[in-house]
């Protein structure tokens, strides 16, 4: 629509060129902060887990099984993660 919807426009004071690019550059904004809205906060997890500390328990398997039952609640997806002893990490 940028590139083909423009020039119906009259717009004054700056150039159809420029008009596109600050366009495009909002476009690109927007769907960065689409894609981040995606991202979980690592702040809630940490939130989460002190308000239900009775469901931390154990070892870190079953912490990230709390943690991403959690996460999937609120809408986020988890597509890797890795455990061990000593941490978890979830992307």
């Amino acid at each position: 629509l940028i590139e083909t919807g423009i020039e119906g426009l009259n717009y004054e004071g700056i150039g159809m060129n420029d008009l596109k690019d600050y366009l495009k550059i909002v476009a690109a904004y927007r769907a960065i902060l689409k894609d981040l809205e995606k991202r979980f906060n690592v702040i809630s997890v940490i939130r989460y887990m002190i308000e239900n500390s009775n469901l931390v328990k154990g070892n870190n398997e079953e912490l990230f099984s709390v943690i991403k039952q959690f996460l999937e609640t609120q809408g986020h997806n988890i597509l890797n993660h890795y455990i061990n002893e000593n941490e978890i990490r979830a992307f």
